[in-house]
């Protein structure tokens, strides 16, 4: 009885109709010429996502060259197809990103009906209705501006979301089809593999039950008297209501292998219709290549022509997108943290620190897990959230995923952080500082580039204050539904045996 309740979808409401009129909104802007200026924000423009590499490898397979031989562009062959009808037309280039910012929009209102698993947003302690979230989504002003400019960051996106609710669903084609598409386009959503193999193997962690031990701790006697506050039973959380001591289910281990097998077959599906799509150009295809380096025969000319941008034959597919976001052989400005720093190296550290900044991503996933084993959806929102920090070539709506997934799949952590006023007028200042430095190094010429890499260091801190206080939070939820104390006893006072109480009640509200 309770799957069929589950699977029916949340109602829209009046937030559908914000987010209808947000996909317009994208529309007139791009009608009234928005996305010129956009072209050439560091913000919101880089180069693996520019529409100008887009419109740049179109024209050149129409002149029957390979789009890989240069080193201009760096977009999947599966997504200059996609914009090979619209990407010129200066009314329609802009047709795929608001189509797939409906798709994003589309799978995090299904994401989170499925976490308030039947129940409204109310009762199931959610920060946002479904429907609001999709609409915040869409309103969120750098999706907006990533989606008008006709950056492929939207698609990315739009794939990441769709792998979150795969995961959630425990669906493992669409789980796995979220991915592929999510690294085919920017590498980074591979990351999301290992916590949908967590959600695959034991399903999504309930975000609704710390919402009913609140209403169980409320309506329990004495709960609302503040005598207890300073006192041990003061400082530990109600238990969970249902199912506290229940044992956990068994890891479903043939779910998690479907998924990794239909993750194989996605990407090799994305490789072969990648290279079917340049036919036209077996130089520039992948997997020749590979057969031959696996034959012993042409490995080394295919190492060569493949080691860099240029040459007679060029660089496979491959290598001028994923092997350029890897070897950032780009030091355009950004809101990253790569250009800057690797412009002041000399050219011989240069591999091994870009091996320590990439290493960033990896080093943390497997941590993330095997502390958060029950928490799937919190490390797929920390690892997208580290991703947007150590991103070689990163832009401001890669910041959109794990905003966006924040108030559906962290609630608990959300309604016990303090810091929330903090953060948010950080981020908005943040988001003003970084054009206005722009504006003073390149416009005014009235400052270096140590201006506005400096914001974007301070980007970089705000991301990690970010993941340590959702690390923190996480951390006290747990004891909390366990029913632990929340700090070792007799650690708690600073002072006397009065002062020491009464400073335990306060880490315990």
């Amino acid at each position: 009885m309770a799957p069929p309740q589950r699977q029916r979808p949340p109602p829209i409401g009046a937030a559908g109709w914000y987010a209808a009129t947000a996909l317009a909104a994208r529309g007139a802007l791009a009608l009234l010429g928005a996305g010129g200026p956009l072209l050439w924000r560091p913000e919101v423009s880089t180069p693996l996502n520019s529409l100008l590499g887009v419109r740049e490898g179109l024209r050149l397979l129409r002149l029957g060259l390979s789009p890989y031989a240069g080193a201009a562009v760096h977009a999947p062959p599966l997504v200059l197809a996609l914009h090979a009808a619209t990407a010129a037309a200066p009314l329609l280039y802009a047709l795929p990103t608001i189509a797939a910012d409906a798709a994003a929009a589309l799978a995090i209102w299904r994401l989170a009906g499925l976490l308030c698993r039947g129940r409204s947003a109310a009762e199931a302690g959610m920060l946002l209705s479904p429907a609001a979230l999709a609409a915040a989504y869409l309103w969120n002003p750098l999706t907006i501006a990533s989606c008008v400019a006709g950056a492929t960051t939207p698609l990315e996106n739009a794939a990441v979301a769709v792998a979150l609710l795969g995961g959630a669903a425990r669906n493992a084609p669409l789980a796995a089809a979220g991915v592929a598409a999510g690294a085919y386009v920017g590498l980074h959503p591979l990351l999301l593999a290992l916590p949908i193999c967590l959600m695959m193997g034991r399903g999504p962690e309930d975000v609704t039950c710390a919402a009913e031990a609140e209403a169980v701790a409320a309506a329990g006697p004495g709960s609302s008297s503040g005598g207890g506050r300073g006192g041990p039973a003061g400082r530990r959380a109600a238990p969970r209501p249902i199912g506290a001591g229940a044992a956990a289910p068994p890891f479903d281990r043939a779910r998690c292998g479907a998924f990794c097998a239909f993750l194989v077959a996605w990407c090799a599906a994305l490789l072969v219709l990648s290279d079917a799509y340049l036919r036209a150009h077996p130089q520039a295809q992948c997997l020749p290549r590979v057969a031959r380096w696996l034959r012993g025969g042409g490995g080394g000319s295919s190492s060569s022509s493949s080691g860099g941008g240029g040459g007679s034959g060029g660089a496979c597919w491959l290598r001028a997108t994923h092997g350029f976001a890897l070897a950032v052989e780009d030091y355009t400005p950004n809101v990253g943290l790569f250009w800057y720093f690797l412009t002041e190296l000399f050219d011989a550290f240069r591999p091994f620190f870009k091996f320590v900044l990439h290493s960033h991503a990896l080093i943390l996933a497997a941590p993330l897990a095997l502390r958060f084993p029950r928490r799937p959806l919190f490390v797929a929102w920390a690892l997208l959230l580290v991703s947007a920090a150590v991103r070689p070539y990163p832009s401001a709506a890669d910041a959109a995923p794990w905003l966006a997934l924040a108030p559906a799949a962290l609630a608990p952590q959300l309604r016990r952080l303090r810091a929330a006023l903090f953060l948010a007028n950080a981020f908005v200042l943040l988001t003003v500082l970084g054009p206005a430095m722009w504006h003073q190094w390149i416009v005014v010429d009235a400052a270096n580039p140590n201006f506005f890499y400096s914001i974007t260091l301070l980007l970089g801190v705000f991301h990690v204050v970010v993941l340590v206080a959702g690390v923190l939070l996480t951390v006290r939820v747990e004891r909390e539904e366990a029913g632990k104390p929340l700090e070792p006893a007799g650690g708690g006072g600073s002072g006397g045996g009065g002062g020491g109480g009464k400073g335990g009640g306060r880490e315990a509200e």
